[in-house]
């Protein structure tokens, strides 16, 4: 078996350290980010803050505290474990920037690695903090011949088994061959601004703890005090061992030019270059498919292999414009290689782990790196790499700037609340975020806002000062109606007489909707509608809600239903539906996170009550607000809940999941995490999906703009499924794309009820599917396409998201 000495990384001999950035709190990444001064943490030597050898007796600060001695060594450990998590908790830390955690790892059994096959994984060992990043994702391998990507996270380029371990025999055995175990000596820095941290270890995949497991040692906790800048030479000289052949070389790169914070970023920027593809080059090397001598086809296919993703439009034209058979055969074949899941990697090893450097930086000038690098990529399903963490970066550095932006306006502070989006929305441009132009609209909303304040303001001192100033009631009385929709105020300064028409109509307005006659709804809901026509961004969707609401009442009391009261109805909607974006959803929704065990986390979003109209007409309202899995539920997320699922014809993409086993899955996540957790009703998943807009998309009307939102179009492969690389307004992925989800309801008609809360029918032999299915292309599904299909039925395009209750 193959054993590879490791590398002295900052002083833990012996030992392959990376350096992985943790979120920070978002007040230091506004900070940070904004330009603004920030702590730069004590100076001095790196501080030990933990160190365990567990020799003597272990504290309460670990979730597990069973330990073993080692047949040869007596070396004592923590362990052994098998497919489970253990935490490492610390609590009190302080005086610090950086973090480093240093331990042994020991890999023990028949640890088989990574299929070189399909690449599905096999035995895994991954460290993440919670609430965090995840360190480290990797498969390990002890038997001679099988593979491992350590010491490059997955996906990623495989190496020999065995590839890094120090070369000690702790004497386990394994059936009857000899000893079968690793140790592995790893370190890794991040940056970490809080005063509590916990660390989760845990294997996945594994068998019984006598064939496969792994345990811990020597495991310490250092504080550091910054960073390492570096100049030109040096950035150019870790720029070219990324690239090396020799993993430990590759990945000792990593560290220090995370350590180099922006500095390394702006300078990978300029590393990246796209490759374009000669087109006669190409074009020389298909002709050479009809070679008579088969080294040349082979050399040639071998070739146009390399190209990756780049070069399949140019074969599809050659297969088109190709009159030979053969030809056609060859190209067929290497369109279908290029499909397949084990050229996930032919990107360069040092692309890899340059974006294992960006991902880890987290900072806005990541941002034109990655897109640079996304550019250069060569494989498809490396740009989907990239993607994914643009939005994953995108999210934790631009969400929190819209939530202090929510915040301040909420509070009154237009003018920071203002510069705060301003600072989002540059953010948003560079990570070519998907809601940047939402960002821009409520930023305009805001400002429209912050005009209408200013004005009051004005108007109410000149009415202090001079109390018969008519035409500053005038206008401070038209304000208090078309923006601020304050019936009470608008009525408190108005000085016309009882029973004049404004008087009047502001005597209704204030009434009960429900009270008002058919003459009287229809007199309010063309004044509110005039009210619309002078009132700014902010105001306009207000009147026309209003509106909207008084034309419904007319119809509502009138014996018969006129077309002319109809249509009114029509083009108030029509009217709102161009303004009405519900500006307060587009701001930094509200999150939490479940932790499903065995390293796997659920996202979730509140989705606010609400209401909106289905195509039918029928106004449905959500009373009570919700959370909704940010995404639709995940191969690991599945199996970290339910075990081994039997249906995976793709190594991370969960296919095959009935409406059964969905709500198995729902049960049981509910027992464990002491919450109810359900599939979302129909009209919750509409209302999600809407988020607050009348249009036939979340974002808007054109699906050309859902293209950085929702993947429609990845053919009869699910294998190429992933979250789409930005998010909505609400922070949902995948609403229009990837597969169709299943809801609790029964599938029915069409209903044209106004109702509350809607659960569909009582009983029914099919239930409700809702979204898009990759299996066909074409253009996305709005808001309100609706599917239906048998409960029992396992589909490779149907799977299904979660709804968490509030409490």
């Amino acid at each position: 078996m193959t054993k590879t000495a490791g590398f002295c990384f900052h002083t833990v001999a012996g030992a392959l350290t990376w350096c992985l950035v943790f979120a920070a709190p978002a007040r230091e990444l506004l900070a940070e980010d904004a330009g603004l001064a920030t702590d730069p943490g004590p100076s001095g030597k790196p501080a030990v803050v933990y160190f365990n050898d567990f020799e003597k007796a272990v504290g309460t600060e670990w979730s597990n505290r069973k330990t073993e001695q080692t047949p040869r060594g007596k070396r004592r450990l923590l362990g052994r474990f098998g497919n489970r998590e253990v935490r490492l908790s610390l609590t009190g830390l302080r005086g610090h920037r950086y973090l480093r955690i240093s331990f042994d790892l020991f890999i023990i059994g028949s640890w088989e690695g990574t299929n070189p096959a399909d690449r599905s994984e096999g035995d895994t060992w991954s460290l993440k903090v919670k609430d965090g990043p995840e360190l480290l994702h990797c498969t390990f391998a002890n038997i001679d011949g099988g593979k491992q990507t350590f010491p490059d996270n997955s996906p990623g380029p495989l190496h020999a088994a065995q590839t890094g371990t120090d070369g000690q025999d702790l004497g386990y055995k394994w059936s009857s061959t000899g000893g079968l175990d690793s140790v592995y000596r790893l370190s890794w820095v991040f940056l970490h601004g809080g005063r509590d941290i916990t660390f989760v270890f845990a294997g996945r995949g594994l068998q019984g703890l006598e064939d496969e497991s792994w345990g811990l040692d020597n495991v310490k906790v250092e504080a550091l005090p910054h960073g390492e800048p570096l100049d030109a030479g040096r950035l150019a000289a870790l720029w070219r061992q990324l690239g090396e052949e020799d993993p430990f070389m590759g990945c000792r790169a990593i560290c220090p030019l995370v350590l180099a914070g922006n500095g390394a970023a702006a300078f990978l920027a300029g590393q990246f270059r796209e490759a374009d593809l000669d087109r006669w080059a190409v074009a020389r090397l298909i002709a050479d498919l009809d070679a008579d001598d088969y080294r040349t086809r082979d050399k040639v296919t071998a070739d146009l292999l390399k190209m990756g993703s780049r070069v399949k439009p140019l074969l599809r034209e050659a297969y088109e414009a190709t009159e030979s058979l053969e030809v056609k055969l060859r190209i067929e074949a290497i369109l279908t290689e290029l499909e397949k899941p084990t050229h996930c990697c032919d990107e360069p090893a040092g692309r890899h782990r340059a974006l294992r450097v960006l991902t880890a930086l987290r900072t806005r000038p990541t941002f034109r790196a990655l897109r640079k690098l996304k550019a250069a990529a060569l494989t498809g399903r490396f740009r989907d790499r990239v993607d994914a963490a643009l939005a994953d970066i995108a999210d934790d550095l631009i969400l929190p700037v819209l939530a202090a932006a929510r915040s301040r306006t909420r509070a009154g502070d237009f003018s920071l609340g203002q510069d705060l989006l301003r600072h989002a929305a540059d953010m948003a441009v560079d990570a070519d975020y998907g809601t940047t132009e939402d960002i821009h609209n409520v930023l305009r909303y805001f400002l429209a806002r912050q005009k209408v304040e200013q004005r009051l303001s004005e108007l109410t001192a000149r009415l202090k000062w001079n109390p018969r100033d008519l035409e500053a009631r005038e206008e401070l009385v038209w304000l208090y109606l078309a923006e601020r929709d304050a019936l009470a105020d608008a009525a408190r300064h108005l000085r016309a007489k009882p029973g004049s028409c404004l008087a009047e109509r502001i005597r209704l307005a204030r009434a009960a909707v429900s009270s008002l006659t058919a003459p009287e709804a229809r007199e309010l809901a063309r004044w509110y509608e005039s009210l619309a026509g002078r009132a700014s961004v902010a105001g306009k969707p207000v009147m026309l809600r209003r509106a909207r609401m008084y034309h419904r009442q007319r119809l509502a009391k009138l014996a018969e239903t006129p077309a002319a009261a109809v249509q009114a109805l029509k083009e108030v909607i029509v009217r709102l539906r161009r303004v009405d974006v519900r500006h307060w959803l587009w701001i930094a929704p509200t999150g939490k996170v479940l932790d499903l065990g065995n390293g796997a986390r659920m996202k979730l979003v509140l989705i606010p009550c609400g209401e909106f109209t289905r195509d039918s007409g029928q106004v449905v309202t959500i009373s009570r607000p919700f959370y909704l899995g940010v995404g639709e539920v995940t191969l690991k997320q599945y199996e970290a809940v339910m075990g081994h699922h039997r249906s995976r014809p793709y190594p991370h993409t969960l296919h095959y999941v009935s409406w059964d086993m969905a709500g198995d899955f729902c049960k049981r996540l509910s027992a464990r995490a002491g919450k109810t957790v359900r599939l979302p009703t129909e009209a919750e998943w509409e209302h999600a999906c809407r988020t607050g807009s009348q249009m036939p998309f979340c974002l808007g009307d054109d699906p050309k703009r859902l293209a950085a939102y929702a993947r429609h179009s990845a053919g009869r492969s699910g294998s190429d499924l992933g979250p789409g690389r930005s998010p909505d307004a609400l922070g949902l992925r995948e609403m229009h794309g990837g597969q169709w989800e299943w809801c609790s309801d029964y599938h029915g008609s069409a209903r044209t009820k106004d109702a509350i809360d809607p659960s569909g029918p009582a009983n029914g032999g099919t239930r409700v599917v809702r979204g898009r299915s990759f299996t066909r292309g074409g253009q996305p599904r709005q808001s309100a396409t609706r599917w239906r299909q048998f409960p029992k039925a396992k589909v490779i395009s149907i799977v299904f998201r979660v709804v968490v209750e509030t409490e």
